[in-house]
């Protein structure tokens, strides 16, 4: 996998062991879906995806296929409005943090547009089934490292799945232990306003090209 996805020599990635569960790892471990590197992720991850994830508060393996496709190209696409890459507060703004419903998704994540929102990515495909079976597991080299402090990084995602912040508690019973949306709470800076209507704006002209 490595030398087919040209992955850094740093990256360190080994089958599961047995009885391994991909939502319960050691730390500093990470779960890998072949299916992530043909959405464009490279290891070691980049800097402001990483920051992210933490910000999130969920762990690597917890991110649908889809999800790292849409924060890859919100990545390429926050530049070309001429805003810093994409932060919490105004992903938040476009999406919401949802649990994935399919069978065999347990505590999985993927982001969903909010209603009224522009589709600033077109063309998602679906990856619901084949990459579910099989996974590896990332022992060292998949973080980048970001915010050195003594040697310990600032930035460091989880290991093991998480609940979605704010998670609405009260449709717990109905869907079998999970809930369904998030209510994580984000609020725009007045720079960040500005720059969600230059996404919007560069948006608009690319549906009236």
């Amino acid at each position: 996998m490595k030398r087919v996805f040209r992955l850094a020599g740093v990256v360190k990635l080994r089958p599961p062991i047995a009885e391994e569960n991909a939502s319960i790892l050691l730390a500093v471990y990470a779960a890998v879906h072949e299916a992530i590197f043909l959405q464009g992720v490279t290891l070691p991850l980049f800097p402001n995806l990483q920051i992210l994830l933490c910000k999130f508060g969920i762990a690597f393996g917890q991110v649908l296929p889809n999800m790292w496709r849409l924060l890859m190209a919100l990545n390429s696409l926050w530049p070309l409005s001429v805003c810093e890459g994409p932060i919490v507060a105004k992903v938040l703004h476009f999406y919401k943090l949802v649990y994935v419903r399919h069978q065999g998704c347990n505590w999985q994540v993927n982001l969903s547009r909010r209603q009224g929102a522009p589709k600033l990515i077109e063309n998602l495909k679906d990856f619901m089934s084949a990459w579910r079976g099989t996974f590896c597991v990332t022992t060292a080299g998949w973080e980048y490292q970001v915010g050195l402090n003594e040697g310990a990084l600032s930035f460091r995602i989880k290991s093991e799945f998480q609940p979605i912040q704010g998670c609405c508690r009260s449709l717990l019973p109905k869907v079998g232990g999970f809930c369904l949306y998030s209510a994580l709470r984000y609020t725009l800076t007045r720079e960040e306003e500005c720059c969600v209507a230059r996404i919007k704006s560069h948006w608009r002209k690319s549906q009236s090209a």
